[in-house]
C-alpha cells in the first residue's frame, strides 16, 4: 500500500461542492483584485458586508495559532483627514487614505510570548489538538517567533539592535546543530509578527475583493528602514520623515525618501498604537471611482457567528473542528487601537488592557 492512501482523508463542506465552480469562483476573485488608483469619496460600506469580510480575516493562519495581529478598521473622517495629512508620503496616498470608506491598519504584537498562555488555554478548552503539540507548544511557540532580537532602535530604547542572552544560545544551538539535522532558523521578532500581518493582510483583501470592493495595499516606513538615510541630531538615530521625529521630540526640515508609502511612527501616534506593535502595512478599501453602483451579495449567516463557523452542511461533514479563535472585538478595532468596533459591540467596553 502506498503510504499516502493510508493518510485519513477528512471531508470538508468544499468537497461536495462542484470543483470546477469552486476553482473558477476562486480564480475570478484572484483575477479581479488590482491595486485602487483611486476611491469614490463619502461612500460607506454596509456593516453587514464589513463583518462578513472581518469574519473571514479572522480565519487567517498563523504561526502557533497566536494570531498576534490586530486591525484598527479606520472609518473617522477627521482621523483619515489627519492620517492623510500628518502621515501618508505621496499624493496618490493621501487622496487615497481620504476617500476610501475605510482604511484598514494592521498592527503586529511584537511581544508574541505575552500571548501564548491566552492561546494554550484556548487551544486546551476547544480539545482540536493532539497531546503532543499541547506538550510543545509553549517551549515552540517562545523558541521561534524570534522575540528578544529586533532590528527596531525605538523598541530597545534607543539603545540600537539588541541579541538578548537566551536568544544568542538559541542561534548558536541551532546553528550547530543545522550540519546534523534539519534545525529552523531564527529570524528578528519583526520578520515573523510581520510575516503574519501579511497572510491576514492578504485574507482580508481577498475576502473584501469577493464582495466587489476594491483595494490598495500601502507599506510602513518605520525606524529600521530610515538606516539608510539621515540622523536625528536629538539622539543620533537615523530619520527620514517628512518633519521627521524620533521618540516623542519632533525635528523639522529633515529630508526624506517618497519611495515608502506612510510613516509608520506617526500613525502609531495618531492612533494610539502602543510601542508593542508595528505597523508593516494598511489597506484602503472602498468603491473604485466612477465604477457602476454595485448590488452586495446576501450575507445573512454574518448576524449569527455560530452559525458562520458551523452551518449545518459544513457541521455533518467536516469532523474535524476548527481552531479556536480570539473574539472578534479583541482582533478589530474601530479608528484607534483598543476602541470597540461599533459594528461589532454595542456596548462601550474597552478591551485595550487585554492587548496592550
Amino acid at each position: 500500500m502506498h503510504p499516502s492512501s493510508a493518510i485519513r482523508r477528512t471531508p470538508t463542506a468544499l468537497s461536495k461542492a462542484d470543483p470546477q465552480t469552486t476553482l473558477s469562483a476562486f480564480r475570478q476573485i484572484v483575477k479581479s483584485r488590482v491595486s485602487a488608483r483611486r476611491f469614490e469619496p463619502n461612500v460607506a460600506v454596509p456593516d453587514r458586508v464589513w463583518r462578513d469580510v472581518l469574519r473571514m480575516t479572522s480565519r487567517s493562519p498563523s504561526g502557533f495559532n497566536l494570531q498576534p495581529t490586530h486591525v484598527i478598521l479606520l472609518r473617522s473622517p477627521r482621523l483619515k483627514s489627519t492620517l492623510s495629512r500628518h502621515a501618508m508620503l505621496g499624493f496618490g496616498n493621501q487622496y487615497r487614505t481620504t476617500d476610501a470608506s475605510a482604511i484598514a491598519v494592521f498592527c503586529s504584537d511584537l511581544e508574541p510570548s505575552k500571548r501564548v498562555d491566552r492561546v494554550y488555554e484556548m487551544e486546551r478548552e476547544g480539545g482540536v489538538r493532539e497531546d503532543g503539540y499541547m506538550a510543545v507548544l509553549r517551549v515552540a511557540a517562545s523558541f521561534l517567533t524570534g522575540e528578544g532580537t529586533t532590528h527596531s532602535p525605538i523598541i530597545n530604547r534607543g539603545i540600537g539592535s539588541s541579541t538578548h542572552l537566551s536568544t544568542f544560545l538559541k542561534q548558536t544551538f541551532a546553528s550547530a546543530l543545522s550540519p546534523v539535522q534539519p534545525m529552523p532558523t531564527m529570524e528578528h521578532v519583526e520578520s515573523w509578527s510581520y510575516k503574519n500581518a501579511g497572510i491576514m493582510a492578504q485574507m482580508y483583501t481577498l475576502a473584501a475583493t469577493a464582495h466587489g470592493l476594491s483595494t490598495c495595499m500601502m507599506e510602513g516606513v518605520d525606524e529600521y528602514w530610515a538606516c539608510l538615510t539621515n540622523s536625528c541630531t536629538y539622539c543620533g538615530w537615523p530619520i527620514f520623515l517628512p518633519h521627521g521625529y524620533c521618540k516623542t521630540r519632533f525635528i523639522s526640515n529633515q529630508k526624506y525618501d517618497r519611495s515608502g508609502r506612510y510613516d509608520s511612527l506617526r500613525v502609531k501616534e495618531i492612533l494610539q498604537i502602543p510601542d508593542r506593535y508595528g505597523v508593516p502595512l494598511m489597506v484602503a478599501t472602498g468603491y473604485d471611482y466612477g465604477a457602476p453602483a454595485l448590488t452586495h451579495a446576501d450575507c445573512s449567516l454574518d448576524e449569527d457567528s455560530d452559525e458562520w463557523d458551523h452551518d449545518d452542511e459544513s457541521q455533518s461533514l467536516n469532523e474535524r473542528r476548527l481552531t479556536p479563535r480570539l473574539e472578534m472585538n479583541e482582533i478589530f478595532f474601530g479608528d484607534t487601537f483598543g476602541e470597540p468596533l461599533d459594528l461589532l459591540v454595542n456596548d462601550a467596553d474597552r478591551v485595550k488592557d487585554n492587548v496592550a
